[in-house]
């Protein structure tokens, strides 16, 4: 019986999961931006919840739900063929206790929803901050999402106070129900036995099968929390899987084409186009292009201007609101979507990279990247520029790249996936800002070696840098969603207005005699010619100017061994049951402390009932014929009916608040701690899934520990302490028959709960192994399907899920055995005191008041105990998960992020003879021997190739890292005082940093600026300064909703140059003494760029006791730097004015990029 619920919801629940994987990547990618829920569905995704309540309820407490209903039954079935009518009477209250029972759970139903509303919400601010962990930090944001999360953990308690208050009326119902059902049905029986038409042996037999169908409907009802909450996950998962049918975006036709070959001539016509998130705002307006066959063309315009979003229609993960777009001269909506993404590559601007190997990251270009070899992938790697990245890397070119690539600089990041889109090699490439992160060097030199690759290949450029562009690059102008201008940039550059797109003091190379270009002829068509046909027709469209796998082997082997890692920690952390509710107590108030008081007293009064209730029945079902003693015994068993089921509501209510008041103490604790930890703590494999699931969902079933267990289980230590006693003094041969069998009932269970804890560790560590490759997957749906991995994700998906069912099936059959084993135990228990009984009646021993006493008291016992005993598998996975809830509420306090004094003047910035490598990657030096100092109220600009060490010194100087200790000089002094004894919060309070990816967080603008901040710094005029130094004051103004504006998770979208300044806005609104701009304008249009530019002069100029630091690629944003400090692996090479050092090979060779090999 146990075996096959659960391993019935390990099937359900693998088969969601794989109906899940196998449903998604088909969705258009708006489904995955639209919200049917309070919270994000991104959200859902990553925490499983759902999938996780549907398997739970379809497992264990299904097996019950059948077990009970079936013994309800047979015990209906015997008592109506033993007597009907008194059966009927016995149990006429059954309907109306029923009906009232079904309306307390419509009612309850709703809570439950409210409070996985208010747990989803949970859920989404754990996810949000610790997946952008490095920013909540840098902007001292860990008090306000504690705040947040705190808020979103009280609602779920409301709701959850609320739901268990019904609960407990539900349940004292059926206890009222079941104890008073006696005195009406005694009555009649005692009628039937007088008059003859019922022996007295029936009528005890009718009784017993009432009360045994009576007490599986009150065990039923102990499940009815998990099984309501089992359906409506249920419900929400059918909800998510109809909505393929009814999802918006691009669908695929019926009988959709897909032609042979494809030339790559596209023509956009009249397209426009909005953003569901923003329908009253058009993205692209009535724009239209031509990008010919086998050429080169750029696309260029202002933050926000609809470039990013003409990448994302010819793709097809959106469809146009109206017009349309041909491919070869066919309607883009008649093509087969596969062979779009066949033949179509988009490289956008924010890399996207999966946690595999290098080689694999790139091998994803292909379809048959299981087939590629190392050697296939060389021509990519040269034409990235990746060797000398490879070759420092710890496994060559088997290193994994982690989450994202998070173990790989920006440039990095991006120099692979074009080495991954060199080896798709599609007739079709576009690319969104695809050198944004990369150094002077290697941009020029990647994008000479793109040209020579695309030659006769059509390519779309979206950019900002317009060193890109030669004089006979055909361009599109975009402003405000509509094609402004078109034509050669030649013929651009001379048109006023135009000095914000083509600046005359441009760096670079330009002229089409620097290298072979991509407009040298063809073998067989002479290209220029070509040109000159396809601008004829674009000028006629738009306004004149005047006008191998077994390679990733080794990352499978490093996985395994993380996870086997883990699970002996966790084992060695795994905490008993009593050592957790030794948690309790400190963990409660006082006033909740006196309602756990009170919760065990009533608990204790609950449990006195039930030997009470059982002597006052025994002596009820011995006086038939004694209407006197009778009506008295009936009366005391009413009485305690009533005084049941008033101590049982309390009894289960105050174990509910008490619990609730418990687990969230831990979760709020477990979350502050886990904010204090260093920034390396969460590279040790404590991802975001992980943590959200463990602070939301393992608390629910931790709560369970008290709630529902430890009530019955106190409640059942209770009754069988009261029945031993009395019934040693009442019938001592017969108890003694009956306590003999503990020991054997003893050595079972404990096995039962050891094996059963143990394939439930294993259970979740596959669970959660499949959970990480599930948000990988669907946090990145867009470049998934984009490179068509939708088999190789859901294959890996598949496979992570059949381990999940393998398991739970094995953990089926083992505990499934044992439970069985368990309930075998108890009815022969039962049969053997009742048989030893009967015997000592036969031998005139005992009387039969004192047999049937004894009887009554160990058989109400006997049958709590039965329920604890068949509810160990739920209790072993509550102890699991609460022992990690434990673990992380019991994470050290004392970070160095806590400790050390407090900093006035944290200038000058002295770094000395410092040498750092990541505690991920122990043995590979990131920085060496680096020396230099920013001096007070100066401009400092740090520049290099891509991985030299530059975003690594930004991220020392906000104490995301601890610097090596030193017994002489810091490694690095803010003010003179080393940086190791500073007070971490008040570091960051003076130092601001924007980082090269932008973090928008869940929120309106106006809170995504002043995020973090208190006091009057968050004044909506200081908050509107600080966006208009920033340039994004017009855009934000122009919303409907202004600065109120809800962006990010599930609000509004915004380009990577809105996002990108409205984080720069967030740093200048703090008001910092040091200010680090990493790459902070690579994402920027050039005009706004030049803002940026005039406004860190002017705060540089005017504001007293400001230091920037400048972090860059771009010239104009090292010459505006009073000093300039050139890295190359890692070393300081050169450092001055940066005047000075233009003329010295170092810098001269960025800037040129001709750096020497």
């Amino acid at each position: 019986m146990h075996a096959a619920p659960s391993s019935t919801g390990f099937c359900r629940k693998n088969r969601n999961g794989l109906k899940h994987n196998k449903m998604e990547p088909g969705h258009s990618y708006p489904v995955f931006k639209r919200q049917s829920y309070p919270g994000s569905f991104y959200t859902y995704l990553t925490s499983h919840s759902q999938i996780y309540e549907l398997q739970k309820s379809t497992s264990q407490p299904l097996g019950l739900l059948l077990q009970y209903s079936f013994r309800a039954i047979c015990s209906l079935i015997l008592a109506f063929y033993t007597s009907w009518n008194l059966s009927l009477v016995t149990l006429a209250g059954i309907p109306v206790f029923s009906a009232m029972a079904s309306f307390i759970s419509s009612k309850m139903k709703l809570n439950i929803e409210a409070q996985q509303a208010e747990l989803a919400s949970a859920s989404k601010v754990v996810n949000s901050t610790t997946t952008s962990i490095d920013t909540v930090k840098c902007l001292n944001g860990e008090a306000f999402e504690l705040h947040n999360f705190s808020n979103r953990i009280d609602g779920a308690a409301s709701q959850f106070l609320k739901q268990a208050r019904l609960n407990s009326i539900q349940i004292a119902l059926i206890r009222l129900m079941t104890y008073g059902m006696f005195v009406q049905g005694f009555w009649y029986g005692s009628s039937l036995a007088t008059s003859g038409r019922l022996s007295p042996g029936d009528v005890l037999r009718t009784f017993w099968a009432c009360l045994t169908a009576a007490q599986s409907i009150e065990f039923i009802m102990t499940q009815v929390i998990v099984l309501d909450k089992g359906a409506i996950a249920a419900s929400a998962l059918k909800k998510t899987l109809n909505r393929q049918t009814k999802g918006g975006g691009p669908k695929e036709m019926e009988g959709a084409v897909y032609p042979h070959h494809c030339d790559g001539d596209i023509e956009v016509s009249d397209v426009s186009f909005a953003y569901s998130s923003q329908p009253e705002r058009l993205s692209l307006n009535s724009a239209s292009f031509f990008f010919p066959a086998g050429e080169t063309t750029f696309v260029i315009g202002k933050s926000g201007s609809g470039k990013s979003t003409l990448g994302q229609l010819l793709t097809r993960i959106y469809s146009p609101t109206s017009g349309e777009i041909f491919i070869d001269g066919y309607p883009i909506r008649t093509l087969s979507k596969s062979w779009i993404r066949n033949n179509f590559t988009l490289v956008e601007q924010r890399s996207v990279l999966f946690n595999e190997s290098i080689f694999m990251n790139i091998a994803f270009g292909r379809h048959d990247y299981d087939q590629i070899r190392k050697e296939d992938v060389q021509e990519c790697i040269d034409l990235a520029m990746l060797q000398s990245v490879i070759d420092h890397m710890p496994n060559g070119i088997d290193t994994c790249v982690g989450y994202g690539g998070s173990f790989l600089s920006g440039g990095q990041k991006q120099r692979l996936e074009i080495a991954r889109a060199r080896l798709r090699d599609t007739p079709v490439l576009i690319m969104d800002e695809p050198t944004s992160a990369l150094d002077g060097t290697n941009r020029h030199e990647v994008i000479r070696a793109i040209r020579e690759w695309r030659k006769g290949k059509t390519t779309i450029i979206i950019t900002h840098d317009m060193s890109h562009i030669m004089d006979k690059d055909f361009v599109y102008v975009l402003d405000q969603g509509s094609v402004v201008q078109s034509g050669y940039r030649y013929e651009l550059e001379k048109v006023l207005g135009n000095e914000d797109f083509f600046p005359s003091n441009e760096e670079g190379y330009r002229s089409d005699d620097c290298g072979d270009s991509i407009l040298s002829e063809t073998a067989d068509i002479p290209l220029n010619k070509n040109r000159c046909i396809s601008s004829v027709i674009r000028l006629s469209i738009v306004p004149t100017p005047q006008e191998t796998l077994q390679d990733g082997v080794q990352l499978a082997d490093f996985t395994d061994r993380r996870t086997q890692h883990e699970s002996s920690k966790n084992k060695d952390q795994m905490k008993s049951l009593f050592q957790i509710m030794l948690t309790i107590i400190p963990n409660l108030t006082v006033g909740q402390r006196v309602l756990l008081l009170l919760g065990v007293l009533f608990t204790l009064c609950h449990s006195s009932t039930t030997p009470i209730f059982a002597y006052f029945l025994s002596k009820l079902q011995v006086t038939f014929f004694n209407k006197t003693s009778a009506l008295k015994w009936a009366l005391a068993v009413l009485g305690v009916s009533i005084s049941d089921g008033m101590v049982s509501f309390f009894m289960h209510y105050l174990l509910s608040l008490c619990s609730q008041a418990w687990v969230d103490c831990l979760r709020k604790r477990a979350f502050r701690r886990v904010l204090d930890q260093p920034k390396k703590w969460f590279e040790e494999g404590n991802s975001p899934s992980q943590l959200t699931a463990c602070l939301t969902r393992d608390g629910e079933e931790m709560r369970e520990i008290l709630s529902r267990f430890g009530g019955y289980a106190l409640v059942a230590t209770s009754i069988a302490v009261i029945a031993t006693v009395w019934s040693l003094a009442v019938c001592w041969k017969l108890t003694l028959v009956a306590l003999s069998i503990g020991p054997v009932v003893y050595a079972i269970t404990r096995g039962f709960e050891r094996i059963s804890g143990l394939w439930d560790r294993r259970c979740n560590e596959a669970r959660s192994a499949a959970s990480e490759v599930f948000v990988e997957t669907f946090s990145e749906i867009r470049t998934v399907r984009t490179l068509t991995l939708e088999p190789f994700f859901q294959g890996k998906h598949t496979k992570a899920w059949l381990k999940c069912l393998t398991t739970g099936l094995r953990k089926a059959g083992y505990t499934g055995f044992l439970f069985g084993l368990v309930e075998s135990v108890i009815v022969f228990v039962s049969a053997l005191i009742i048989y030893y009984g009967g015997l000592l009646v036969s031998v005139l021993e005992y009387t039969v008041e004192d047999v049937m006493t004894v009887l009554s008291m160990l058989l109400f016992s006997i049958g709590y105990a039965g329920v604890v005993l068949s509810w160990i598998p739920q209790i072993s996975a509550s102890r699991e998960r609460g022992s990690r809830l434990l673990q992380l509420a019991n994470l050290t306090g004392a970070s160095h992020e806590r400790l050390g004094c407090r900093v006035a003047t944290p200038t000058p910035v002295k770094i000395t003879r410092l040498d750092f490598q990541y505690p991920s990657r122990p043995g590979v030096p990131v920085l060496k021997d680096v020396s230099f100092t920013i001096p007070e109220n100066s401009c400092t600009a740090i520049v290099g190739l891509s991985g030299s060490g530059k975003s690594t010194i930004a991220a020392l100087l906000v104490g995301l890292y601890e610097t090596p200790a030193s017994d002489s000089v810091p490694a690095i002094s803010l003010g003179g005082v080393d940086i190791r004894d500073l007070h971490t919060p008040t570091l960051r309070s003076v130092v601001t940093i924007v980082s090269q990816q932008p973090t928008i967080f869940p929120g309106t603008i106006e809170a995504n600026i002043s995020y973090g901040l208190e006091g009057p710094l968050r004044d909506p005029r200081n908050v509107r300064d600080a966006a208009k130094a920033a340039g994004i004051d017009e855009f934000v103004s122009s919303l409907p909703q202004g600065y109120s504006t809800v962006i990010g998770d599930g609000g509004v979208g915004l380009s990577g140059g809105q996002a990108q300044r409205v984080v720069i806005a967030r740093a200048l609104v703090r008001r910092p003494r040091i200010l680090i701009l990493d790459e902070a304008t690579s994402a920027l249009d050039p005009a706004s760029a030049e803002i940026i530019r005039h406004t860190v002069q002017k705060l540089v100029a005017s504001q007293v006791g400001l230091t920037v630091v400048i972090i860059t690629h771009a010239n104009e944003m090292m010459a505006i730097a009073d000093n300039v400090v050139v890295l190359e692996q890692g070393r300081v090479v050169d450092s001055g004015p940066y005047k000075m050092l233009a003329k010295r090979p170092h810098l001269q060779a960025l800037i040129n990029g001709q750096h020497r090999t």
